[in-house]
């Protein structure tokens, strides 16, 4: 069941974690990080960690894993291909589900 307001996705962040890394997001390990005007050094780490997180899972990912992991945390299909193309910054719920697809935690 998906809730208003869960925390699904994070909206302390006002840029998108692709503001941070718009070359490569989730898709190049080595990919350039910088804070982009109105952006800060908080919002640039967290965009680190989540491109480095999605890099991981995309590298360990089953065809059809995205829906299943999405399903079973309660997670909306397009709030979670929006947050593993940079375009949300991930809440706990989806960094959560997300950890437990790279790591089966």
């Amino acid at each position: 069941m998906n809730r208003p307001g869960a925390n699904h996705l994070d909206r302390r962040r006002r840029l998108t974690p692709r503001d941070y890394i718009p070359l490569g997001f989730g898709l190049v390990a080595e990919a350039p990080c910088r804070v982009p005007a109105g952006g800060d050094a908080v919002s640039a780490n967290v965009a680190r960690i989540q491109h480095e997180l999605v890099v991981l899972y995309r590298n360990v990912r089953e065809h059809g894993a995205g829906r299943r992991t999405a399903r079973a945390f309660g997670v909306s299909q397009t709030v979670w291909t929006r947050c593993l193309a940079g375009e949300r910054f991930m809440g706990e719920t989806v960094m959560a589900a997300l950890l437990r697809a790279v790591y089966g935690w």
